[in-house]
């Protein structure tokens, strides 16, 4: 007897239903309830019915309607990663610029994260880790000839997971680290 099956609704939202365009890069679910989404024709705020369209013409602070990245940390602030305006901070609904990631699309986000010290983590697309501690931000480079397509960065309790082309590497989040090196650079 096969088993009882499940009865799904799918809806699909588009352009008419007030998405700026059909394409969705990234998405994130805030503890508010809102869905958020980075579209190339900007940041879009869903409460299951709306959709509040957030792009240089109507929030200048974003800089860029190019949203490829989301993520929220623990305290309900959302990083949003552009394409090349560098990475922004929304926190109690103000907008601040983090200061990294501008002026290419080799400074976009691609990847973001909290450790257990609640630091949030950032790695970008031309291989900056960027640690926010406490408001303090601290960086590592890779070398130009050490480039990777992937940056995919973890944290766990106890450990940080950062991934690139050529491996998966790990380190405490609280490593004492000289701000100039990764620990793998070769």
């Amino acid at each position: 007897v096969p088993p009882p099956r499940a009865n799904y609704t799918v809806k699909s939202w588009g352009a008419k239903d007030g998405l700026p365009q059909s394409a969705v890069i990234t998405m994130t679910q805030t503890r508010d309830g809102y869905l958020w989404l980075g579209t190339l024709n900007g940041l879009v705020r869903f409460d299951g019915i709306r959709f509040t369209v957030f792009d240089e013409g109507n929030t200048p602070e974003l800089g860029s309607s190019r949203i490829v990245h989301l993520f929220e940390d623990s305290r309900s602030n959302l990083w949003v990663g552009t394409e090349t305006a560098g990475i922004k901070l929304i926190k109690n609904g103000r907008i601040s610029d983090v200061g990294l990631g501008r002026g290419s699309s080799e400074g976009r986000l691609l990847g973001a994260c909290e450790d257990s010290g609640g630091a949030v983590w950032l790695y970008t697309a031309d291989g900056q880790l960027c640690r926010d501690r406490d408001g303090r931000v601290d960086v590592w480079s890779h070398e130009a000839q050490r480039f990777s397509s992937c940056r995919a960065v973890f944290a766990e309790k106890s450990l940080l997971w950062v991934g690139v082309n050529w491996g998966l590497f790990s380190m405490g989040p609280t490593a004492g680290l000289d701000p100039q090196e990764l620990p793998w650079q070769q």
